[in-house]
């Protein structure tokens, strides 16, 4: 996981989900295909409390000669998190709605200490 410091008690933290458009199934309509994705994520501290939150829901619509070219390419989703130094454990789920199939990231982490020098 990468980070940027933003300030001396802050970083931002960018997360991008990636998913294979050979395992979405698009609903055919007169002029293309259609599907939806839930995203839901969430930071939370060493004491477990959430301390950041991402929800989005969002529909793509694709034309006929796009949707053929589908397993070919991906969907990409960028989301990020503000946070103070220390340990995070993130989470992350994505739905495709047309069939329901699910996927979850999981990962720990440590963002760096900012230390002045003296």
């Amino acid at each position: 996981m990468d980070w940027f410091r933003i300030s001396p008690s802050a970083y931002f933290v960018p997360v991008s989900v990636k998913i294979p458009g050979s395992v979405i199934t698009m609903a055919q309509k007169k002029s293309g295909g259609q599907t939806e994705f839930d995203f839901i994520g969430n930071v939370m501290d060493e004491r477990k409390s959430v301390v950041g939150q991402v929800r989005d829901y969002i529909q793509v619509k694709l034309a006929a000669t796009e949707a053929e070219k589908l397993a070919t390419r991906n969907f990409h989703y960028d989301a990020g998190f503000t946070l103070a130094p220390g340990r995070y454990r993130m989470r992350f789920l994505v739905r495709e709605g047309q069939t329901g199939k699910m996927g979850t990231f999981d990962t720990s982490s440590q963002s760096p200490t900012w230390r002045p020098i003296p």
